[in-house]
This record gives C-alpha cells, sequence and structure tokens, in this order.
C-alpha cells in the first residue's frame, strides 16, 4: 500500500489578527498543517489552542528579532519542512516625514521589509532541496502609490513588492514561487493597525491633515474581507477556484508575479499603469536624448 503524501506544512508570519489569522484559519480548514506564529502568542491564548486542536502548531516569533533565524529553525524542526511560507507580519507608521523620527522608520523598514527578506533567506535552502516551496509576501495598495503621511511604510511595501518579483526569478529554476499579493484597505480598527504620530503645527489644515483624518475615520468601515481575501491566497497557493479560473484566461500562472486584492486597489493599479504610459510619452524627448551618439 502506497503511503498517503503528508499534509502542505505553512508558516504564516503575523497570524495573531486580521489577515494573517484569517489565512491561518482557511489553510487549517484546507486540511494544511499551519505553523502560526507572532511575538507573543500569550495574548491571543485562545486562537493558539484552537490552531493546535486542528493539529497546527503556534510559536513566538518576532521577524525584527535578532533571533529571528533561530526562532525560524524551530518552525522548519516541528515537522521538518516548510512547504508555504506566508510573510504576513508588519504594521505602518502614519505621520510626515519630518514628524516621524528615524528610529521609527527604521522600525518599520525592519519589520516590514527586512523581516519577509530574512525569513525567505532562511527558508529558502530547505525548499530548494525538497525541489518545490511556495512564498507569498503580503504587500499593499502602497506598494503601488505614494500618499501623504504614509512616506516610510510606502517605501517598506514599494520595496517588498519589487525584491519578491526579483526572488522569484532567482528561485523559479528550483521548483519555488514566489508572489506579491497586494490587499487594498481591509476591514480593522486603523488605530489597532498603525502607529499614528500627531502632526506638528506646520502641517494642520493640509493636505496630510487630511489624509491623517481619512485614514482614521476609515476604521470598521474598509471595503477589504479579510477572509475573501484568505480564501484567494489559498486558491493562489492551490491554483484552484476563482484564482485559477481567472488567471487561466489571462497570461497563466509562469507569469502570475503580483496579485492585488480588493475593488480599492483594482482602479489604482490601472490609473497607475496608464499615468506612466502616458508620462513616458509626453517625456520621450528627455529620455531619447541622453544616450551616447551612434
Amino acid at each position: 500500500m502506497s503511503k498517503s503524501t503528508p499534509p502542505q506544512v505553512w508558516l504564516v508570519t503575523g497570524s495573531s489578527a486580521g489577515l494573517g489569522w484569517e489565512i491561518v484559519r482557511a489553510a487549517q480548514e484546507a486540511g494544511r498543517t499551519v505553523i502560526a506564529s507572532s511575538r507573543n502568542p500569550s495574548k491571543t491564548a485562545e486562537k493558539v489552542r484552537r490552531v493546535e486542536e486542528k493539529g497546527g502548531s503556534w510559536i513566538p516569533l518576532d521577524v525584527a528579532s535578532p533571533d529571528l533565524e533561530k526562532q525560524l529553525d524551530v518552525a522548519l524542526e516541528k515537522y521538518g519542512k516548510i512547504d508555504v511560507l506566508v510573510n504576513n507580519a508588519g504594521f505602518a507608521v502614519c505621520g510626515t516625514l519630518e514628524d516621524v523620527s528615524i528610529e521609527l522608520q527604521r522600525s518599520v523598514m525592519e519589520t516590514n521589509f527586512f523581516g519577509p527578506l530574512r525569513t525567505m533567506r532562511h527558508i529558502i535552502p530547505s525548499m530548494r532541496k525538497q525541489k518545490r516551496g511556495t512564498i507569498v509576501n503580503v504587500t499593499s495598495e502602497e506598494g503601488i502609490r505614494s500618499i501623504p503621511t504614509l512616506a516610510g511604510y510606502t517605501a517598506t511595501k514599494h520595496a517588498l513588492q519589487a525584491a519578491t518579483i526579483s526572488v522569484r526569478q532567482e528561485v523559479a529554476q528550483f521548483g519555488i514561487r514566489a508572489f506579491a499579493v497586494a490587499p487594498g484597505a481591509i476591514r480593522t480598527d486603523f488605530n489597532d493597525a498603525a502607529r499614528v504620530v500627531g502632526l506638528s503645527e506646520p502641517y494642520k489644515g493640509t493636505t496630510s491633515d487630511d489624509v491623517v483624518k481619512m485614514l482614521l475615520a476609515s476604521g470598521g468601515n474598509q471595503t477589504g474581507d479579510p477572509k475573501k481575501m484568505a480564501s484567494r491566497i489559498l486558491e493562489l497557493v492551490d491554483e484552484s477556484g476563482i484564482v485559477k479560473t481567472v488567471v487561466e484566461k489571462g497570461d497563466g500562472f509562469e507569469k502570475l508575479d503580483w496579485m492585488p486584492l480588493g475593488t480599492d486597489i483594482g482602479p489604482v493599479a490601472k490609473s497607475i499603469g496608464s499615468d506612466l504610459k502616458s508620462k513616458a510619452e509626453k517625456l520621450e524627448g528627455i529620455w531619447s536624448s541622453v544616450d551616447y551618439d551612434t
């Protein structure tokens, strides 16, 4: 009698709430073995219990910690492999460049960008050895646009998206896939998901002030459903469902490196593409003037 194929092992960072928690739930409901993780599992004891009751594990993991690689070794040793890595941990800092300290900007970059890079760097060798694996890096709508008061956060998401697409090309030959998944606004309390730095006097009453007020007022009213987003991410990994239907009508999974999620990010992406094309056409007289004369 042939042995049954063991279930996929998923490692999800930032599992304690929001999209991360819904990804954990969706993967477990689909029969995957999940290693959930967060900085302080004791704060979500009930969720830890639920994950463990379904055969999963929950480990302490801080993607900004100097000991991150040791924490990842614990995850690798749990089941001897990681088939799917979901880099979801992150936080936002809201405030003008003048008002947010460089220390805080470095912190958001360490968590949102260097954390996923370090995690990928440590997990890829095991995926390469088993000749398969999937990496899902959660970026953001702010990974394709830039708005006032989110300079540091936006930079981390642009960087992670670019790095993901680069790494994808490096590891594809080893049977490893890498995707950047970009959610639009997810229904959460913005105060819980971000650190808001008060505006100094010169910025009060400006566009920056308007953006902060808009972000604070949006808490609980965002259009994005984290459960549905988690379902699409599961389908992306499995090449199934709605994602399979849509992707196969387009360029196929081999060319898919970025997937937007949300009715807010879709139009933004279309607009940015059109805007870049328009700028390139209007500025052709400049960019075409700087090559060596032939």
